[in-house]
């Protein structure tokens, strides 16, 4: 779990720039709060942003294990279709 604001922050500047880079769709991450009365109180507004954080990581890796999912799919796709492609020019030969 992501422990405070600096690490929270990081997380989403790789994150964006990791959708960015691979044309993925993504929803803002969540805002740091701004109403916080320094007292620790139970259930602070931190904690709630960094549970909020910490789920928009793993929506994040959710998004970005499903876009690698498609890319191998296609990858082999386009290699069966190459395969059956020589395949059936080998037969044309024959």
């Amino acid at each position: 779990p992501l422990r405070d604001a600096t690490e929270a922050r990081a997380v989403f500047a790789a994150g964006q720039a990791l959708a960015a880079q691979h044309g993925l769709a993504m929803r803002s991450p969540p805002p740091e709060p701004t109403t916080c009365c320094g007292r620790g109180c139970n259930g602070c507004v931190w904690e709630g942003f960094l549970s909020a954080a910490e789920y928009w990581r793993e929506d994040l890796l959710l998004v970005y294990a499903h876009h690698r999912i498609r890319q191998v799919r296609d990858d082999l796709g386009e290699h069966r279709d190459q395969h059956n492609a020589h395949h059936q020019a080998g037969e044309k030969r024959n």
